[in-house]
């Protein structure tokens, strides 16, 4: 699956795919069904991160021996994640632009993915978006911040335009969802009564059982000190 696929599926807030190809073969949000849903048929990684095999559309069977053969990396903080960041501090009054950190992001971003086709000796560059499908994403993108109305707009397309970049990264997104509860329109979860939003984790049984200074949480709803958000109804898109 390449980058533009994953813009595509963003944009329509979908993870998995339901109808009409709306996002990748995989399981609905909240499915915790187990393998047997999943039949013979699996979405495997590709080139980017992981360094598995380039997505030509070919829908075909891979392992490890084919695309870039795990040639990939575990994308932790990147360049990118930078501009990000300084795009949520610049709307909430610190120094720059928010669009312009945003639209450096995503440049960037795209910049690497790109740069990963080389380590795919036997992929189909046919199927690599040309340059103008950059330009016109990036256009886009700005002009969905230049129509965005107050904080809460701004701040909902640069979450969802930093998941984008983040993909092999759940950790920063999972962090940056429950700091500022953006895309406010996020895919539900497929149970509708899924529980309560993990605030928090649990210490480590190892780590709480035998460490007389560590008291374990009463629940995942705990907050963290740095979690001033409501205690109900907080992310508005759980």
């Amino acid at each position: 699956m390449n980058r533009y696929q994953l813009i595509i599926f963003a944009g329509n807030h979908v993870y998995c795919r339901i109808e009409n190809n709306e996002g990748y073969w995989g399981r609905d949000h909240g499915n915790d069904e187990g393998l047997p849903p999943d039949g013979t048929k699996k979405t495997a990684y590709g080139l980017y991160p992981v360094g598995g095999r380039f997505d030509d559309n070919s829908f075909e069977q891979t392992d490890l021996n084919l695309g870039a053969k795990g040639n990939g990396i575990t994308p932790i903080f990147l360049s990118s994640t930078v501009d990000f960041l300084r795009a949520e501090v610049a709307l909430f009054g610190g120094s720059g632009d928010a669009k312009s950190f945003v639209l450096a992001g995503v440049q960037k971003s795209i910049s690497k993915v790109r740069a990963f086709i080389s380590r795919d000796i036997d992929a189909n560059t046919s199927f690599v978006p040309g340059p103008t499908v950059d330009v016109a994403y990036l256009n886009e993108v700005g002009t969905l911040m230049d129509n965005a109305v107050g904080n809460e707009q701004k701040l909902n397309v640069i979450a969802k335009e930093f998941f984008v970049t983040l993909f092999g990264n759940g950790i920063d997104g999972y962090n940056f969802y429950r700091r500022t509860g953006a895309p406010t329109d996020i895919q539900p979860n497929i149970d509708p009564n899924p529980g309560d939003y993990i605030r928090s984790f649990f210490y480590p049984a190892s780590e709480a059982n035998t460490n007389t200074n560590v008291t374990q949480k009463d629940n995942v709803t705990t907050r963290v000190f740095w979690d001033t958000n409501p205690t109900t109804g907080f992310p508005v898109g759980n």
